[in-house]
């Protein structure tokens, strides 16, 4: 067993008993506390050698975070569990931590009697907890409440911003910056104005982005829109188009002996007017940056020529990029304006009813923490009460989780406190929602942190952790040869080491408990199209063989087996042939185990 106080970070597989880990961890802590506790009682009975520094001086001063509400009252039946066995209560598989059977005991009942200093709990939770101290920075009545329900306070900002008059002729502009931007389906305005709105929502609007007034001003341009910009532009293009024009067509008429400009490029700029100066820019910068010959070899044109020419094509580049530019911040800045009108009018919905998004709760903390105004006096009181740090499926903490919990884990780690994290990089699966598996990486980097693995599985049968173990293998060959055909630029090396990185630590051992013989795995591959016109017939004959073998040979009872299908309209299909193979046997399914979707239910309904 690790000395407690070690600060952990813990790479572990499926199935390599992380929430025992995490458990035990738990109790290892609470055995400290009741030391310390016994200590500062009866100092007497401690030796001169019993020196118990960085210990927890409270139940409080642990906690515990998972990644689900399920994961939560695993770990708490956990640890109560362990408790009531190592105070003889039930039995149990619990580990030695230093509790005898009256200590235990007495934990028992402290832990009840003060169980709101229990701390087993969601990082979302935590998240609201670190919130509630930042309150009053960010406006907010601690006594908010969370909402689940994005969906209603946009639709109520929505509704208030399309109804102001006053933003009519913006809302319009708005449309037609969706419209060039994106291709919306339907006829109805408003619909495309919502769905823009709801695609760009997730969008951080920067205060101090540069709108289009100012970069005009920057290049010298008194514009009142975009079609000011690109008149006073072109009229300026037009000059330098003369210019280069007439050199090109002079070169034309050389012969192939005299001629010093390359016949290909000469020909794109006897063509060119300041019309089309925007469609031939790629050819205009191709020849600028090297990439194609401006000069036949070893060939200049008269000192002067060469000046203007070279002059006058450089500016039509930089008057041709002048325009993208514009552009690009003319048709966004409207995209930009109407957002944050948006957010105004949420972030007013949400002061009015007192209500704080779950979505939005660890980037609120982490731009205050970004802010420079130093941080709240009841955030630095969270960080003194909390000093001992234990965190499962750390793969799936998102940047701005991180950024919240990181001055109080670095508080933790300066101080009298402890970190403990768990997790498997391979098995991140919250990306959708911010996760950053590399995380892990930064939290296991910090100093004082030591490294270790769950090398055995606990969970699974022999069998089944010898496939698995054979298919990283195969994984890790197959990324080689991947990595191989990717051209050789720093990419490669970069995706390489990333995969390496996630499955390195993906073999496991058998636990003894598991017989190495046992589990059952069979795969069978087919060819799509091979089997195009019968892949129905293929796939039902395959499952009632796999299904007849299962029930009647290895002689599995039915509620041991589970049938997953990858899409949804395919459950129903596979459940009338294995209704009509097997007719005695109940098969549930997800939709049977709705309740709107029974057919006594519906009769009630109707």
């Amino acid at each position: 067993m690790e000395n407690p106080l070690n600060n952990l970070s813990i790479e572990a597989s499926a199935g390599s008993g992380k929430t025992y880990r995490l458990a035990e961890r738990f109790l290892e802590l609470l055995s400290l506390y009741l030391k310390t506790k016994q200590k500062t009682a009866n100092p007497h009975l401690c030796s001169a050698n019993c020196k118990l520094n960085a210990t927890p001086n409270s139940i409080d001063s642990i906690i515990a975070i998972t990644f689900t509400n399920k994961a939560a009252a695993e770990m708490k039946e956990r640890v109560i569990s362990f408790l009531k066995s190592l105070a003889d209560i039930e039995s149990d598989n619990a580990p030695n931590v230093g509790l005898d059977k009256d200590s235990s005991l007495k934990m028992l009942i402290e832990i009840i009697e003060n169980f709101s200093d229990f701390h087993i709990t969601t990082i979302d939770s935590f998240m609201n907890r670190i919130l509630k101290a930042f309150a009053v920075d960010l406006n907010i009545h601690p006594d908010y409440e969370i909402t689940f329900d994005r969906d209603e306070i946009f639709d109520e900002a929505f509704e208030t911003l399309v109804s102001d008059n006053s933003n009519t002729e913006e809302l319009l502009d708005f449309l037609k910056r969706l419209l060039l931007l994106s291709q919306y389906e339907g006829m109805n305005p408003k619909a495309i104005v919502k769905k823009g709105l709801k695609r760009l929502e997730e969008v951080e609007v920067d205060e101090d982005v540069i709108g289009f007034f100012k970069l005009t001003s920057e290049f010298n341009i008194e514009a009142r829109d975009l079609e000011d910009v690109e008149k006073i532009l072109k009229k300026e293009a037009k000059q330098h188009v003369e210019i280069v024009r007439k050199i090109a067509t002079e070169e034309l008429n050389e012969n192939d002996k005299n001629r010093v400009l390359n016949k290909t490029f000469a020909k794109t700029l006897a063509d060119l007017t300041e019309e089309n100066l925007l469609d031939n820019y790629d050819k205009l910068k191709k020849r600028q940056t090297g990439k194609s010959r401006i000069f036949n070899n070893n060939k200049t044109l008269p000192p002067e020529t060469e000046k203007a020419f070279n002059e006058s094509l450089n500016r039509l580049i930089e008057i041709a990029e002048q325009f993208f530019l514009i552009k690009g911040v003319y048709e966004t800045e409207i995209i930009r304006e109407q957002l944050s009108k948006l957010k105004e009018l949420e972030g007013k919905i949400k002061s009015s009813l007192n209500i704080v998004e779950i979505s939005t709760i660890s980037k609120d903390i982490s731009s205050i923490l970004r802010r420079d105004m130093g941080v709240s006096y009841a955030f630095c009181r969270l960080g003194e009460r909390i000093s001992h740090y234990l965190i499962d499926e750390f793969q799936d903490t998102s940047h701005s989780q991180f950024e919240a919990m990181e001055p109080l884990i670095d508080n933790a780690l300066a101080g009298e406190g402890s970190v403990f994290v768990v997790g498997d990089k391979k098995q991140a699966i919250y990306a959708w929602r911010g996760g950053d598996y590399t995380i892990f990486d930064r939290i296991t980097s910090k100093e004082g942190i030591n490294k270790g693995r769950l090398k055995v599985n606990y969970r699974s049968k022999g069998n089944i952790v010898s496939f698995n173990n054979r298919v990283f293998k195969v994984a890790k060959l197959l990324n080689e040869n991947f990595t191989s055909a990717i051209s050789k630029n720093d990419a490669k090396d970069k995706i390489k080491n990333a995969i390496i990185d996630i499955y390195k630590y993906s073999y496991q051992k058998i636990s003894r408990e598991k017989n190495k013989t046992l589990g059952y795995i069979e795969i069978k591959l087919a060819d799509k199209d091979a089997i195009k016109d019968y892949e129905d017939e293929f796939y039902r004959k395959s499952t009632l063989k796999l299904m007849d073998r299962l029930i009647n040979k290895l002689k599995l009872k039915p509620s041991q087996i589970m049938i997953l299908i990858r899409q949804k309209e395919n459950i129903k299909k596979v459940f009338v042939w294995l209704k009509e193979e097997f007719p005695d046997i109940e098969f549930i399914t997800e939709d049977s185990l709705t309740l709107t979707s029974n057919i006594e239910i519906k009769k009630l309904l109707l």
